[in-house]
């Protein structure tokens, strides 16, 4: 809000380290550290308690639940990934494209350089 005296508080590295001091009363050296902050103390915007896994607020851990190189499918995965002839289903780019005009972002034409 206009009376709040962090405006942009998440516009830069000192400005997360400010807004953690501020509104969570918890001092970290590294903006990374903010989800052990939110972990340790909750957080109300995801209704999560304090004490909540950390997994569940900083999105790049991966749960122990759902590591996907322990799923059956992953061999099968990493292959077709890997795989480097082309996907020639054209069905499947003009979907993708039809996708991407939905929500306004324009798609370039890869025969066009």
């Amino acid at each position: 809000g206009p009376r709040e005296r962090i405006q942009e508080r998440l516009a830069g590295e000192d400005q997360v380290i400010l807004h953690t001091k501020m509104k969570m009363g918890y001092d970290i050296n590294h903006p990374i550290e903010i989800f052990a902050a939110k972990a340790e103390a909750g957080e109300l915007g995801d209704n999560l308690p304090p004490g909540a896994p950390i997994e569940y607020i900083d999105l790049s851990e991966t749960h122990p639940k759902y590591v996907l190189e322990k799923c059956d499918q992953w061999p099968d995965f990493v292959k077709e990934v890997s795989n480097p002839d082309p996907n020639l289903k054209m069905d499947h780019y003009h979907q993708s494209v039809e996708a991407l005009h939905k929500i306004g972002i324009a798609c370039p034409n890869p025969w066009l350089g």
